[in-house]
């Protein structure tokens, strides 16, 4: 069996196992157990007034507490004195998920609408697929497994054994991008952070201007990214654009990455990318906390089993149409610098040619073949 993009397929099969319910899936419990309709309305109103309690944060979701859990344990532990075969596909499903170790459950919560969503998914997928590796030899592909020779820790995720990996490397000559980090920027977590990159993120697009293809912009974090959208524009008019495909030759996109990484096969690629700051998955995402807490519970590296080679492999997808360019990407994070997972990064980024200053011949073809890193 040949498998191609395996970067992705942890959290495809991850996304393909969760399970979640929402308030047509309680309308079809209720229709399938008419008699148990008050238990029913009950669970869902107690489940109701503790989800609409948690604080309201920018991805719109919270992990469930130990008193949600109850009502959900005390639910199905009522309901199996009926038939759970009788009851819809989807309650089915998430009942055979929910008593599975190792489950991470939130809810999505839509405030406007009064109601919410619940999810089921499992942390760890290495058991479901190791079935699978078994049946037949596999070949996997995949551009950003692993930066080393090996793939121990991508082996270890998807329950994978007696591997033979091989290591392509890109072609310095034509997959090459110029990497810009500039020295003596603050950290992101400092109040200085916006005014600085703000000087450095015009400097770019002046350099830029009349290239012919969009410019965009990566900023993840949300008063951030709405901040620098309105100082831009306020500079450049309609030029700047939100999260919107519909993009003009000098268009100035500004992005989160997940909009970025759903769209960036779709638009020109672009012969500038700037990122703000590493797309390291934030602890204030309720899930992430919960992998987070997952893996802390077993005394494990959390960064680095976890929220690195997620880092890793999001820069590797993202600044892929750039090195189809052999593009310019400025990345404006100074722990790539600072840090001691740094050179990680950087290795993820090769190849490149490693620049920290901005001149008129940074958009020229010549200004490319003098790489630093292979």
């Amino acid at each position: 069996m040949l498998l191609d993009g395996v970067d992705e397929l942890e959290s495809w099969t991850r996304k393909h196992l969760t399970v979640s319910l929402d308030l047509q899936d309680w309308e079809q419990l209720r229709w399938c157990y008419p008699h148990q309709t008050q238990l029913l309305r009950g669970a869902r109103a107690q489940l109701t007034r503790s989800i609409f309690q948690h604080p309201v944060n920018p991805y719109g979701c919270a992990l469930l507490t130990e008193g949600e859990h109850q009502v959900l344990e005390h639910l199905h532990h009522d309901l199996l004195s009926c038939d759970l075969s009788m009851g819809p596909k989807s309650w089915q499903r998430f009942w055979q998920q929910y008593t599975r170790p190792d489950q991470l459950l939130w809810t999505e919560i839509h405030r406007q609408q009064g109601s919410f969503t619940l999810h089921c998914a499992p942390i760890d997928v290495e058991p479901y697929l190791r079935a699978i590796w078994e049946q037949q030899t596999t070949v996997l592909f995949g551009g950003g497994v692993n930066v080393q020779a090996s793939a121990h820790l991508y082996e270890k995720t998807l329950g994978i054994e007696d591997v033979t990996c091989v290591q392509f490397g890109a072609d310095r000559h034509t997959e090459a991008i110029q990497l810009y980090i500039p020295d003596g920027l603050p950290m992101p977590n400092t109040p200085e952070f916006q005014a600085r990159i703000m000087i450095q993120i015009r400097d770019l697009l002046a350099l830029s201007r009349g290239l012919g293809r969009p410019t965009v912009l990566v900023i993840d974090d949300l008063p951030l990214k709405a901040q620098i959208a309105a100082l831009l524009a306020a500079e450049f008019g309609s030029r700047v654009q939100v999260e919107t495909p519909a993009l003009g030759q000098d268009s100035i996109l500004v992005t989160g990455w997940d909009y970025w990484l759903q769209v960036q096969h779709h638009v020109p690629a672009p012969p500038l990318l700037v990122i703000a700051t590493l797309p390291i998955p934030s602890l204030e995402d309720p899930r992430v906390a919960g992998r987070v807490a997952y893996y802390k519970r077993r005394r494990q590296d959390w960064f680095r089993l976890y929220l690195l080679p997620q880092t890793l492999r999001m820069l590797q997808d993202a600044i892929a149409p750039a090195r189809e360019q052999q593009g310019v990407v400025a990345l404006l994070d100074a722990r790539v610098i600072h840090r001691s997972y740094g050179q990680q990064i950087l290795d993820a980024l090769s190849p490149y040619a490693r620049i920290n200053y901005l001149d008129s011949s940074l958009f020229t073809q010549s200004a490319l073949p003098l790489l630093d890193h292979a």
